[in-house]
């Protein structure tokens, strides 16, 4: 049997814009929990920094605030389903459950899906990833 608890905010997804996210809700005081399948928070973004990225004051503050006082991070978590409305069933290596929640915040990020059209090939033409 899973287990089933209320959350007022959740927040699938620990990369740039869920922990932005999370970092606003503690600001106003409010808790989260916050579930994402990577051991680390921080996402693509924060896997490899240039230096020059890695010395800004915003990282460390959007990576410190997994470990404030009214947020909840479960890291290796996946969410699988959402059951019912206001409803998501998650799975970790330590069990599973179903978390209950008024609010839910889906950052679960993007990749880029480059689009051929003439001319794309050509010298000085990129994507957004790149």
């Amino acid at each position: 049997m899973s287990a089933i608890s209320d959350r007022n905010v959740v927040i699938v997804g620990a990369g740039p814009s869920g922990l932005a996210a999370a970092a606003e809700l503690v600001r106003f005081g409010t808790p989260c929990t916050i579930l994402d399948d990577q051991k680390r928070p921080g996402g693509q973004y924060f896997r490899q920094l240039s230096p020059e990225i890695q010395s800004t004051e915003e990282n460390p503050r959007l990576l410190d605030v997994c470990g404030h006082r009214l947020v909840e991070f479960r890291c290796e978590t996946t969410v699988w389903d959402f059951p019912a409305p206001r409803t998501l069933a998650w799975v970790s290596g330590t069990g599973n459950g179903r978390l209950n929640t008024r609010t839910l915040i889906l950052a679960t990020g993007a990749y880029d899906r480059p689009t051929p059209f003439e001319g794309w090939t050509l010298p000085g033409v990129v994507s957004a990833g790149g």
